[in-house]
């Protein structure tokens, strides 16, 4: 599934840029390095602001569950699966509580 790679390489950047912004690099360099562009500075603004390291680990986790539970069965919807994961990246601490292996019907 296309979305996994997708929602994986927006979270990995989004730790990247976290990390940079921890060790006191400049915003505008960064975005600049990742080729944010304006309309979007905003939103990863936002996203920097609001996410944190743990929440990041958390939903990258997830996200590889989903992508495991995707290849190996059709008793999922991936969609609400990947829902699950965006979700974690603000409320990470809520959805660690909550098992992925639910039955779809």
């Amino acid at each position: 599934m296309q979305l996994v790679w997708f929602i994986h390489k927006e979270i990995t950047q989004l730790s990247a840029m976290l990390e940079q912004i921890e060790q006191g690099e400049n915003i505008n360099n960064i975005y600049k390095k990742y080729r944010i562009w304006d309309k979007k500075k905003p939103l990863y603004q936002h996203a920097l602001n609001n996410i944190t390291r743990e929440n990041l680990n958390q939903a990258q986790a997830r996200l590889a569950q989903t992508d495991l539970i995707s290849k190996t069965s059709s008793d999922f919807n991936p969609f609400i699966l990947l829902a699950d994961v965006c979700i974690s990246l603000y409320h990470g601490q809520t959805t660690k509580n909550f098992n992925l292996n639910y039955e779809y019907g």
